[in-house]
Protein backbone atom coordinates (compact mmCIF):
# COMPACT_ATOMS: atom_id res chain seq x y z
CA UNK A 1 0.00 0.00 0.00
CA UNK A 2 1.25 3.45 -1.12
CA UNK A 3 1.93 5.77 2.75
CA UNK A 4 -0.67 8.42 0.75
CA UNK A 5 -3.35 5.85 0.63
CA UNK A 6 -3.36 4.77 4.35
CA UNK A 7 -4.83 7.32 5.78
CA UNK A 8 -8.00 6.85 3.48
CA UNK A 9 -7.78 2.72 4.13
CA UNK A 10 -10.27 2.92 7.42
CA UNK A 11 -12.81 4.97 5.42
CA UNK A 12 -15.81 3.11 4.25
CA UNK A 13 -16.10 2.11 1.41
CA UNK A 14 -13.11 2.84 0.24
CA UNK A 15 -11.40 -0.01 -1.98
CA UNK A 16 -8.04 1.67 -3.10
CA UNK A 17 -9.20 1.44 -7.06
CA UNK A 18 -8.64 -2.41 -7.39
CA UNK A 19 -10.59 -4.02 -10.23
CA UNK A 20 -10.91 -7.10 -7.92
CA UNK A 21 -14.81 -8.51 -7.69
CA UNK A 22 -16.17 -8.89 -4.01
CA UNK A 23 -16.40 -6.68 -0.64
CA UNK A 24 -18.09 -3.53 0.18
CA UNK A 25 -15.02 -1.97 1.30
CA UNK A 26 -16.76 -1.81 5.11
CA UNK A 27 -14.02 -4.33 6.78
CA UNK A 28 -11.93 -2.09 7.78
CA UNK A 29 -13.55 0.51 8.55
CA UNK A 30 -15.74 -1.65 10.64
CA UNK A 31 -12.49 -2.74 12.68
CA UNK A 32 -11.62 1.02 13.24
CA UNK A 33 -14.94 2.24 14.68
CA UNK A 34 -14.88 -0.56 17.33
CA UNK A 35 -11.60 -0.44 18.22
CA UNK A 36 -12.43 3.35 19.03
CA UNK A 37 -15.61 2.33 20.58
CA UNK A 38 -13.68 0.78 22.78
CA UNK A 39 -11.00 3.29 23.34
CA UNK A 40 -8.15 1.92 21.20
CA UNK A 41 -6.34 3.17 17.99
CA UNK A 42 -5.59 1.05 14.93
CA UNK A 43 -2.63 2.00 12.55
CA UNK A 44 -1.65 -0.32 9.37
CA UNK A 45 2.32 -0.76 7.99
CA UNK A 46 4.44 -2.26 5.63
CA UNK A 47 4.56 -6.04 6.50
CA UNK A 48 8.80 -6.77 5.37
CA UNK A 49 7.91 -10.12 3.69
CA UNK A 50 4.94 -7.97 1.51
CA UNK A 51 1.26 -7.07 2.20
CA UNK A 52 0.29 -5.27 5.16
CA UNK A 53 0.80 -4.74 9.24
CA UNK A 54 -2.41 -3.85 10.92
CA UNK A 55 -1.68 -3.21 14.64
CA UNK A 56 -4.44 -2.64 17.73
CA UNK A 57 -3.73 -1.01 21.08
CA UNK A 58 -5.81 -1.09 23.84
CA UNK A 59 -5.31 0.31 27.36
CA UNK A 60 -5.02 -1.90 30.07
CA UNK A 61 -7.00 -2.04 33.08
CA UNK A 62 -4.88 -3.00 36.46
CA UNK A 63 -6.33 -6.14 38.33
CA UNK A 64 -8.04 -4.97 41.20
CA UNK A 65 -8.77 -1.91 40.13
CA UNK A 66 -12.80 -1.99 38.82
CA UNK A 67 -15.01 -1.34 41.83
CA UNK A 68 -17.69 -3.60 40.78
CA UNK A 69 -17.04 -6.43 38.91
CA UNK A 70 -18.02 -6.77 34.86
CA UNK A 71 -21.16 -8.31 34.47
CA UNK A 72 -21.81 -12.07 33.42
CA UNK A 73 -23.83 -12.61 30.76
CA UNK A 74 -25.97 -15.62 30.88
CA UNK A 75 -26.45 -17.39 26.91
CA UNK A 76 -29.81 -16.87 25.62
CA UNK A 77 -32.02 -20.01 25.34
CA UNK A 78 -31.90 -21.50 21.81
CA UNK A 79 -35.10 -22.33 20.56
CA UNK A 80 -35.54 -26.01 19.42
CA UNK A 81 -35.49 -25.23 15.53
CA UNK A 82 -32.05 -23.49 15.83
CA UNK A 83 -30.71 -27.04 17.64
CA UNK A 84 -31.76 -28.94 14.14
CA UNK A 85 -29.37 -29.66 11.76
Amino acid sequence: MRPDQRHAIFRRFWQGGRDQKGGAGLGLDIAARTVIAHGGVISVDDAPEGGAIFTMQFETIPAGTLETPLPFREQPARPESLLRL
